[in-house]
């Protein structure tokens, strides 16, 4: 696990990188929190995966129906295949979507349904 790192995630050329304000594990990070209008697509940035990290979570809280996408990268971002993807029903306020650590960088995508949004939180833990 990563020591001693203080503060939020970093952002560089290169994306997102994680850090843990407590030094370890378990804190969760807002990747955004503005709701998407009907139809609407949310896509993250590339999250350089920490080869120490034990295993990496999106989490979703929306009030809407739609699918969050995980997808991943072997050159840093040029090409994204999916890896995984978890419909949401209406009103699923706690869901998770897990990210198998195979490759250097990773991305979450949230398509929204037909109604838009009022309330949406996606966030990542490792």
């Amino acid at each position: 696990m990563p020591k001693n790192y203080a503060g939020k995630p970093r952002f560089d050329k290169r994306g997102v990188t994680l850090t843990a304000n407590t030094g370890g594990s378990g804190d969760y990070y807002p990747i955004s929190t503005t709701p998407l209008a009907a139809n609407a697509t949310f896509v993250g940035g590339a999250i350089a995966v920490d080869p120490s990290w034990p295993s990496l979570a999106f989490a979703v809280v929306t009030e809407a129906a739609g699918t969050t996408y995980v997808d991943y990268s072997m050159d840093a971002g040029v090409t994204w295949k999916p890896m995984g993807k978890l419909a949401l029903a209406a009103l699923s306020y706690v869901t998770a979507l897990g990210a198998l650590l195979i490759a250097p960088h990773v991305r979450v995508r949230y398509v929204n349904g037909a109604v838009a949004q009022t309330d949406f939180y996606l966030a990542a833990k490792y």
